[in-house]
């Protein structure tokens, strides 16, 4: 079974200031992460915001590194030694489960729930499909699962023949010591947990309350 993206799938433009996904036509389309923030701040409430900011920097960082080398066009000496590490690890993993990539930073819109996101990666391995979110945190949550969900349904959304495809979720959290955990998501109700997070976020957005910023 091949995966195919619709012809008229609705890929999303991203901005990095303001973390903002539109359509051709310029419509703005709350993000995964965004409708998960109220959630998610909760989750890191002790933590200080110059850690979370910091720790957010690098994870942009390897995840960019990544996905360079992935595509084999990786300069290694662009590398800051802070960094090596966790691409280590990434690299551990390839090695470890011989993945095909499919898809790669896949930016898509949900036509019906109105939702952006950033695909990670989408992985065949051993002939299964997974969605592939790399982590970089020192700890990793179950609300990984949500996030993954998420994701599932819209990519879901926007291939051809979706009710044939099965889809497997996974993190890979990569470490700061060049190892790795790869953790399956299986809960039932992820998704479920998603649409209560983004019917959250937009009602607050519909009624002027400004719990997210």
């Amino acid at each position: 079974m091949k995966l195919k993206l619709k012809p008229d799938r609705i890929q999303a433009n991203f901005t990095e200031n303001g973390h903002r996904y539109e359509d051709q036509n310029g419509n703005h389309y709350v993000s995964v992460t965004q409708a998960m923030s109220l959630l998610m701040e909760k989750r890191y409430r002790f933590v200080p915001r110059k850690t979370l900011d910091y720790a957010a920097q690098r994870g942009t960082a390897v995840h960019a590194c990544a996905e360079y080398d992935d595509f084999g066009d990786l300069d290694e000496s662009s590398v800051d030694s802070e960094w090596w590490p966790y691409l280590q690890a990434w690299r551990s993993f390839k090695q470890d489960f011989q993945p095909e990539v499919i898809f790669n930073e896949l930016r898509l819109i949900h036509p019906v729930r109105k939702y952006a996101g950033a695909v990670d990666r989408v992985l065949k391995i051993n002939n299964e499909f997974w969605i592939v979110d790399l982590k970089t945190t020192a700890d990793l949550f179950e609300e990984v699962g949500i996030q993954l969900a998420a994701y599932e349904q819209l990519l879901k959304a926007n291939i051809e023949n979706p009710s044939r495809i099965v889809f497997k979720r996974a993190a890979v959290q990569l470490k700061h010591d060049a190892s790795y955990v790869f953790h399956e998501c299986k809960s039932k109700d992820d998704f479920s947990a998603f649409e209560s997070c983004l019917n959250l976020f937009n009602w607050t957005k519909n009624h002027g309350i400004n719990y997210f910023n």
